[in-house]
């Protein structure tokens, strides 16, 4: 699990463009149906991309999706770093590249 998270409890095609066009990486996982969060792993052993959450998997819920990722963060020690708006999430990402 990474160390940090940067985390965007935001979603929507203007959200994507900004990310794509700031030259961050994504993972096609964004544009799903039920991707409400977006998040971007810091640390060891991660593929330096922006990942959506929420989306179905495994056939998980919504919810049951979100509360997975939240209790794999505390279980690991994860630290989500939480942004308020794109702007901010670009340039965390941007801080750690």
């Amino acid at each position: 699990m990474a160390n940090k998270v940067i985390l965007l409890k935001q979603n929507s095609p203007e959200i994507r463009r900004k990310i794509k066009e700031a030259g961050i990486s994504v993972c096609i996982c964004i544009e799903f149906k039920d991707t409400i969060w977006l998040d971007y792993s810091v640390g060891l052993n991660v593929t330096y991309e922006v990942h959506g959450i929420g989306y179905h998997e495994d056939n998980e819920t919504q919810q049951g999706n979100i509360s997975l990722t939240e209790y794999e963060w505390k279980k690991y020690g994860t630290e989500v770093i939480e942004c308020k708006d794109v702007d901010e999430f670009i340039t965390k990402i941007k801080e750690y590249k």
